[in-house]
């Protein structure tokens, strides 16, 4: 009988074992301000951190889940750091959630993603954030990360851009 409780507990613990891998493949962060031109033209010119009002982030990420159950992420949110204390953080949308109209285009947020077991799951983020209310965050950030936590509240970071 202490055999089979022995096997049982060992082979559940082989099973949840396993690395989780998170791969940037894509990221693209641009520091905007906008311009109006002379006709009254609005257009959105990449500026340096000191000037910029928006900021356009694009993530492509390739989560590998190494064990031989699923997981799940959840509280996925962009994070701006200055020397590692948290300055702001926002939660994403999901590209893959894209609806768009003639003269609109809306996403859902990412709040969660399940990553089958020994298997690649590709997570395609953005957002565009408006420093209005904390342009002094933006300017005081010094790096930008992807976090999320697992079931069992585990955080997951990884680093998108230096800015």
């Amino acid at each position: 009988m202490l055999g089979v409780i022995v096997t049982l507990i060992v082979t559940h613990i082989l099973r949840n074992s396993g690395k989780i891998k998170m791969f940037l493949v894509h990221q693209k962060v641009k520091l905007e301000k906008e311009v109006v031109s002379n006709i009254g033209d609005t257009r959105y010119d990449e500026v340096d951190k000191s000037e910029a009002k928006y900021c356009n982030i694009e993530v492509v990420l390739e989560i590998y889940n190494g064990s031989e159950v699923s997981k799940i992420f959840r509280d996925i949110k962009i994070c701006f750091y200055r020397n590692k204390e948290l300055q702001y953080s926002i939660t994403p949308d999901d590209k893959a959630t894209k609806v768009s109209g003639q003269y609109w285009t809306t996403y859902d947020e990412a709040l969660n993603i399940n990553v089958p077991a020994k298997q690649i799951s590709v997570l395609e983020l953005r957002k565009y954030i408006r420093f209005e209310d904390s342009i002094d965050k933006l300017k005081n950030s010094d790096s930008i990360y992807i976090e999320m936590r697992n079931h069992n509240s585990k955080k997951y970071r990884l680093k998108i851009a230096a800015i």
